[in-house]
């Protein structure tokens, strides 16, 4: 918002000789904030310049007249001016110390007053000035208030990730932590057994320990004290617990189509043991402790507000393993890779974030570190570097979890280059800021859509996060058969979900019998005017979805030039050829954004786009 209203703002604060020290030291220099004090400061104290687009004044406070306590009427006096403002002219304001928004007077008088929810800054409004409107949005008067020190806890606490109805990992050392007075110590006990572990807080007042989880079960009761104060975590559960991050299809909510697209499974989603989280949309400038969450089990009614794609994964987990599934999802629609990575991570590997993340201090100093909803600069969104990894991954850690689900990409679209390294990268930031090794990260690869303003085929982003299949207990949900060009958000979404719980079913719970991928491509072989294709996980054999011929292949010589190609089944290999191609180099196949090819194993899982060529992306 500041930017759009290229706005400046100078203050200097002057302390009036007569207040007493008693006074000014308790109010941090908030003199204006306090009806009795405001009567008696000095208005010229406050000096303010605004400036939109052409149109800038200076002016000083006067006649600030209590109205309250939770608004005061004041006058602005123009002492500067350029292009349209009066010298010795005044502008009529209400300052609002307290309070956000309008109030119903305020309205009728055509200014106000709005308090960041942040740092205390305050905004001016003058909405007219000599009957000529002056500014249409916010501008800031003053930050008053300096920024607020961090104070030692003087309660105990749990982080805001426990809450009752939670699921605990089950079988491990779950990690559990909050905050209390600073050296006392801490008790927690889970009912599950008769252990007590102990932990005492540092001089922050921050406390963790880890406790140990049996098999599967509950509901349990968690209990936490510290001297005489208790805190008790009720209906907890211990099973596996499961991230569900990334952009808006895995956002996407079971109501997301309207309430009867997933009508039946609706009323059928009916498991106790399967439960829901879901992390608030914050943006951050810098890394938050904590987070304000809260875990639902799954009803016909809770399902309809969680992610269609981590309900259907969870649920049919809880289904094939009878166990608790908890998932917590974490996720924005619209949000790139570099936004979910860490600010060391990125200065450290990718320079080119480096300027963005340099707005991000003046920014910290102005107006605070988190912004929720439509409060904040017009340049920070849900794809800035580091804003969703501050507030929503970070509080998270280290909670203990058995793996991640992940669909994104298409916000970094015209980057694949880049995405070749900074997806890999992003995985392995959180893997060790997590602090649980290579932890399983299933994700899925963007279905296939016309995207009218990006020049170069989404082939290549599809080609870049296979890569990073090169990492350690990844696995990769192709989705080339159930996309939709004409909808960035397919519809089909279960499907989604069952490939990505086939990954985790064979390689995180040892269901080795099952095929968890389609067709992937090995190697070629030129033979004279053909090209024989070979693949891996290939399950009970190669086929064609429709039953039709092999669709999407082209093949190019030593010009690069790539045409439509012939392309048939030959047992467990593909041969490729082309009458416009005597010697042909290199296959390419589903390489169109919008291709929706069908190839496919018997076992009806699709083959990703791939080429055999390296020709630079373009």
């Amino acid at each position: 918002m500041l930017d759009s209203l290229t706005t400046q703002v100078k203050v200097h604060l002057f302390m009036n000789r007569y207040l007493s020290l008693s006074v000014l030291l308790p109010l941090l220099l908030l003199p204006l904030c306090v009806p009795a004090v405001a009567q008696r400061a000095k208005p010229e104290a406050i000096q303010v310049r605004v400036r939109k687009a052409e149109k800038v004044f200076v002016g000083t406070l006067q006649k600030i007249t209590d109205q309250g306590n939770d608004w005061m009427h004041a006058s602005l006096k123009v002492d500067q001016s350029i292009k349209g403002a009066k010298p010795g002219s005044t502008v009529p304001v209400i300052w609002r110390p307290k309070l956000s928004g309008y109030t119903p007077q305020a309205q009728q008088e055509g200014f106000a007053v709005l308090q960041h929810k942040f740092q205390g800054r305050y905004w001016l409004r003058p909405d007219t000035f000599e009957g000529k409107e002056l500014a249409q949005d916010f501008v800031p008067i003053a930050n008053t208030q300096p920024p607020q020190q961090k104070s030692a806890p003087t309660k105990l606490t749990i982080s805001g990730a426990f809450k009752d109805h939670m699921v605990l990992q089950r079988e491990t050392d779950a990690v559990i932590w909050g905050t209390c007075v600073p050296g006392k110590k801490v008790k927690i006990a889970g009912s599950w057994n008769s252990k007590i572990y102990h932990a005492t807080a540092d001089k922050d007042g921050k406390w963790q320990t880890k406790i140990k989880t049996t098999g599967a079960g509950g509901p349990y009761q968690v209990v936490v004290g510290s001297g005489n104060q208790t805190l008790k975590l009720n209906d907890v559960l211990l099973g596996d617990v499961w991230i569900c991050g990334g952009q808006s299809n895995m956002q996407w909510k079971m109501r997301g189509f309207g309430v009867n697209h997933w009508k039946e499974d609706a009323q059928q989603a009916n498991f106790p043991m399967v439960r829901f989280c879901d992390v608030p949309q914050v943006l951050g400038l810098e890394q938050q402790d904590n987070v304000s969450a809260s875990w639902k089990a799954c009803t016909p009614n809770s399902v309809m507000s969680f992610s269609a794609v981590g309900y259907f994964f969870g649920s049919q987990l809880h289904k094939e393993l009878n166990v608790p599934i908890g998932l917590i999802s974490t996720n924005w629609g619209g949000s790139s890779a570099e936004a979910w990575a860490s600010e060391e991570m990125l200065r450290k590997q990718f320079p080119e974030f480096k300027q963005a993340l340099g707005k991000y201090p003046q920014q910290l100093k102005e107006s605070g570190a988190t912004y929720q909803g439509k409060d904040k600069p017009k340049w920070l969104n849900q794809r800035s570097p580091s804003a969703c990894y501050n507030t929503m991954i970070k509080p998270l850690l280290p909670y203990t979890i058995r793996g991640v689900i992940w669909y994104q990409g298409e916000s970094n679209i015209k980057t694949p280059k880049q995405y070749q390294t900074l997806f890999p990268a992003m995985i392995q930031d959180w893997r060790d800021n997590w602090g649980q090794g290579d932890f399983p990260f299933y994700y899925v690869q963007i279905a296939p859509f016309h995207y009218k303003t990006n020049p170069m085929s989404a082939a290549f982003l599809r080609e870049a996060q296979g890569m990073a299949l090169a990492l350690p207990n990844t696995g990769m949900a192709v989705t080339m058969d159930i996309g939709d060009p004409t909808n960035i958000h397919p519809k089909v979404k279960k499907p989604v979900a069952d490939r990505l719980a086939r990954l985790a079913l064979k390689h995180s719970y040892g269901k080795s019998k099952i095929v968890a991928s389609g067709p992937v491509y090995d190697t070629q072989k030129a033979k004279g005017n053909k090209v024989v294709l070979r693949f891996t996980q290939i399950g009970g054999g190669l086929a064609s979805r429709d039953g039709k011929p092999l669709t999407h292949f082209t093949i190019a010589g030593n010009d690069k030039k790539f045409v439509p190609a012939e392309a048939k089944i030959d047992g467990d290999t593909i041969v490729v050829q082309s009458s416009q191609v005597s010697n042909p180099k290199a296959v390419r196949f589903g390489w169109g954004s919008d291709d929706m090819p069908n190839l496919m194993n018997k076992e009806g899982l699709p083959a990703s786009s791939f080429r055999t060529d390296d020709y630079p992306i373009k």
